[in-house]
């Protein structure tokens, strides 16, 4: 039976007799403060009271987003403006100079974890006294020539369970002291139940892929939407569990690196059909790249076409509603057509050939 390619990560069980291999320190920020908390929206949360974001907020953020990500400044009673983003993914650094007067914050996003270009966009923050936070969602481990994403805004924060087998994770980093406001970290018991079922989804689901024929691929789907559910649900800022502060002292996190790349670089070099275009052309230096996105005008029959195989495509993103489609058609063009094939260091050159195989003969 062919394995399943993509959907959420799995955890060995004898993950508990690896031996620590920290290499953390060389994919954060280096001499910052930095918080430990559980996701990237509780890092929202923590960086909207540390900088002091109200209702009364000007807040901007791309018109290229989750609506997962507006959720935490809805809840603060902020509305955010949008400002566009190109037909690469890249910001719109003019449309962003004509919206930043009397901005609070600004916020950008290192899709995929390609960086952004913002140097530009430091000097204009600097020149307005505009926050500057960077979102490193989908870019942990991914670098700028020697420097970390995120180590150039006022504060910058990521999401592991984006590239880790963790029950949980964001680290949060601050650039710039100079505002800051007492936040305090919560504890509660359904943050502690939430990290305690992901962690048992994980082991379940190596179960699973050990013997596929033991439960069905739809169990680990629901039961992972469970455990959402609770994310929604528990008071913010949460703290990092101990199990997945464990974990990441012992994965290697160069040889995920180096797999994520040499999978995107095999799609890259041999995936050549003219309906589906590759949104990045190249991988430079230092990427770690989250996934293999892919423009296409039949992006639902190709995504069925692989989940027909068992090659589980997600996309990113559907957008929220509240972004205009008349002001932002860019946005709402690549939306439509975007998908991601997944790439990550669960899979060999064989399985980057049977993706390629599948799309090849039948795309």
């Amino acid at each position: 039976m062919q394995k399943p390619i993509g959907s959420e990560f799995d955890l060995p069980i004898g993950h508990i007799f690896w031996e620590k291999n920290p290499q953390i320190g060389r994919y954060t920020p280096k001499n910052k403060s930095k918080k430990l908390l559980s996701s990237g929206r509780d890092s929202i949360d923590f960086l909207i009271k540390y900088f002091g974001l109200s209702e009364q907020s000007r807040v901007l953020m791309p018109s290229y987003l989750c609506k997962e990500m507006l959720k935490p400044f809805h809840e603060a009673g902020i509305e955010p403006v949008f400002y566009r983003v190109k037909k690469n993914l890249e910001i719109d650094i003019d449309h962003i100079k004509k919206k930043i007067k009397d901005a609070d914050a600004i916020i950008i996003i290192h899709y995929f974890g390609f960086p952004q270009k913002i140097e530009e966009l430091k000097r204009t923050c600097r020149k307005s006294r505009t926050i500057l936070i960077e979102d490193c969602a989908q870019a942990f481990l991914s670098m700028k020539g020697n420097t970390v994403l995120g180590s150039e805004g006022d504060a910058s924060f990521n999401s592991l369970i984006k590239i880790l087998p963790l029950p949980d994770g964001s680290i949060l980093t601050i650039n710039n002291e100079s505002s800051r406001r007492p936040v305090a970290i919560v504890g509660s018991f359904r943050h502690f139940l939430y990290t305690k079922l992901r962690y048992a989804f994980l082991l379940l689901k190596n179960i699973y892929m050990r013997m596929p024929g033991i439960m069905p691929e739809y169990f680990f789907r629901r039961s992972f939407s469970t455990t959402e559910k609770l994310m929604d649900s528990y008071p913010r800022p949460a703290r990092m569990s101990r199990k997945s502060m464990s974990l990441l002292k012992k994965l290697d996190l160069d040889i995920i690196k180096q797999r994520r790349r040499d999978n995107f670089s095999f799609l890259l070099k041999n995936l050549k059909l003219k309906s589906l275009k590759p949104l990045f052309k190249e991988l430079p230096e230092g990427v770690c790249p989250l996934g293999f996105p892919v423009l296409t005008k039949d992006r639902d029959s190709v995504k069925r076409l692989l989940i027909d195989n068992l090659i589980y495509p997600p996309v990113h993103w559907h957008l929220p509603e509240e972004i205009s489609k008349s002001e932002f058609p860019v946005s709402w063009r690549i939306s439509g057509k975007i998908l991601t094939i997944p790439i990550d260091q669960r899979y060999s050159k064989e399985d980057m050939e049977s993706i390629v195989k599948v799309l090849n003969q039948n795309a």
